[in-house]
């Protein structure tokens, strides 16, 4: 049987990248394992779990959509490889179209 792991999302316009590593360790304290980021108003899906991946080995990193419209064809791929680098675990990408809102603004 698998056990459920709780998850939070740190996405949103309100955290500002240099706050991220305070909220993670509060999210860690709190019994949070896995961290997801996605592109809705603030900083893309990457930028805040390299932030929370610093120091945290065993955090469980994802992006929920990260746009595939908005990088380059290396960029992505890059910018994951990034990621994977600064975490212990295996980081979860997932990519996608996003909305016409995001994508042209």
């Amino acid at each position: 049987m698998t056990k459920i792991q709780p998850a939070i999302s740190i996405a949103g316009a309100d955290e500002r990248l240099d706050q991220v590593a305070g909220l993670t360790d509060d999210f860690v304290q709190a019994g949070y394992r896995e961290l997801w980021s996605s592109e809705l108003t603030g900083s893309d899906a990457f930028a805040p779990l390299l932030a929370a991946a610093a120091g945290r080995p065993g955090l469980r990193l994802g992006t929920a959509v990260a746009c595939v419209f908005t990088r380059s064809p290396g960029l992505l791929p890059g910018q994951a490889l990034s990621l994977a680098e600064a975490s212990a675990d295996p980081v979860l990408v997932g990519v996608g179209a996003s909305s016409r809102q995001i994508v042209t603004g």
